[in-house]
């Protein structure tokens, strides 16, 4: 699956630039990617547009994120700054 998305990205990094599911599975086939494959990709590609699609907007200017200990070591201080 993750090769399938790689090549996606490197080919139709544009979202006007990607065919419809139809096509792009044959095209995909074409270039040597297996059925399973495609689909699985295709469909965390679906999901990933109804996620973004339901986005609750913004944070308030006083929302905060308390990070547990375990996230805190986990993800290290320069990511956490990184996302702040």
């Amino acid at each position: 699956m993750f090769d399938v998305l790689v090549y996606l990205y490197e080919n139709y990094w544009r979202p006007d630039a990607c065919p419809d599911h139809a096509q792009l599975t044959r095209k995909l086939s074409a270039v040597g990617f297996e059925s399973d494959e495609i689909q699985e990709a295709l469909s965390w590609l679906d999901g990933l547009a109804t996620a973004a699609e339901s986005y609750v907007g913004e944070q308030g200017q006083r929302s905060l994120r308390v990070y547990s200990p375990a996230e805190q070591e986990h993800l290290g201080e320069a990511s956490i700054g990184f996302v702040s």
